[in-house]
């Protein structure tokens, strides 16, 4: 059984940003968050890069924008996003 604590304010927000529409990321990799947006819509988003994929992103995302999320983490990351239909690759710039 994992240990009780107590979390703050901040942290209770975060967890429950899902009731908001909202998707909340501190720390996890690329792909756990693309993970995430692919359970709520038909727009699917497709990594090409696997060390891109490893990286880590804090933020907090609009769940049914994954377009905006694609671009936000692909600007960040010095990526680009093509589109495909159904599909959004972030792929790396060369």
């Amino acid at each position: 059984m994992a240990p009780v604590r107590s979390i703050n304010p901040a942290e209770v927000d975060a967890l429950l940003a899902w009731r908001d529409g909202m998707l909340s990321f501190s720390g996890e990799t690329l792909a756990t968050a693309v993970r995430a947006f692919d359970r709520y819509g038909p727009i699917r988003i497709v990594i090409a890069d696997p060390q891109l994929a490893e990286q880590e992103i804090t933020g907090l995302f609009k769940a049914n924008d994954p377009k905006g999320f694609a671009t936000a983490v692909a600007s960040s990351f010095g990526a680009a996003v093509a589109s495909d239909g159904d599909v959004l690759r972030i792929v790396t710039k060369n």
